[in-house]
């Protein structure tokens, strides 16, 4: 096989338009590099980070008015068999009773989404890929369905990390590279261990047919001859 064979065990390339868009294999990591990329974010994920971490203060921004004055506003409830309402309130068939919110009924939500913001910021700045991960995913579930870009986001960075941890590597393209390498490099130690157990028996059955005979040397000890029996 030349040099310029393609290799067995690397991933085939797309063609066509998709050919650009497909992530090309990362190369190997020093054990050095694989420590620092488990505790770190790349540039791909901080660019990701900065976007995730504006959206919980996105959305405190979206409820400060609430925080600010009190909110007014109607419940609207259909009655059921056996249930009341307060006098005044009937409007058909339904209930309809005003309300209203003070500051203090946001002010733990507004506060809990603010500072998981600014720990998401915080970790994108200092690059720490354990802190954005797990501030992305409570900020994801305390914003949902907005924050369900948060969650992904947490989620893809833990699916990084495990594969670091299981393969070395970060993108899908060299993880299914790597369990290809692998059974191929035990495919050849295999098959090393083969051609060396066949070498080791053509060299035993060649040692053992080239040998020399054992010599048989006859007898020194002289042994009289036996006398004729008498009749």
């Amino acid at each position: 096989m030349t040099d310029d064979a393609p290799d067995e065990t690397s991933v085939p390339e797309r063609g066509g338009f998709l050919s650009r868009l497909a992530p090309k294999p990362s190369a190997p990591m020093s054990d050095d590099e694989l420590r620092g990329s488990m505790r770190t974010l790349d540039p791909l994920e901080r660019k990701c980070g900065w976007a995730v971490g504006a959206v919980p203060l996105l959305i405190a921004i979206i409820l400060s008015p609430e925080v600010l004055h009190n909110t007014k506003t109607t419940l609207i409830k259909v009655l059921k068999k056996g249930e009341k309402c307060f006098p005044g309130h009937f409007s058909g068939k339904t209930c309809v009773v005003p309300v209203t919110y003070t500051p203090s009924h946001y002010a733990l939500e507004f506060s809990f989404i603010v500072a998981l913001g600014l720990v998401i910021l915080f970790g994108v700045w200092r690059s720490k890929r354990v802190l954005v991960a797990v501030a992305s995913l409570f900020a994801g579930l305390a914003t949902i369905p907005i924050g369900l870009l948060s969650v992904f986001y947490g989620g893809w960075l833990l699916l990084r990390s495990y594969r670091l941890q299981r393969y070395g590597v970060k993108d899908g393209a060299s993880v299914r590279a790597v369990p290809r390498e692998r059974v191929a490099e035990r495919a050849a130690e295999r098959a090393a261990e083969r051609a060396a157990a066949k070498k080791g028996a053509r060299r035993s059955k060649v040692a053992a047919t080239t040998s020399a005979p054992a010599v048989v040397t006859p007898s020194k000890r002289y042994t009289p001859k036996a006398k004729p029996k008498k009749r």
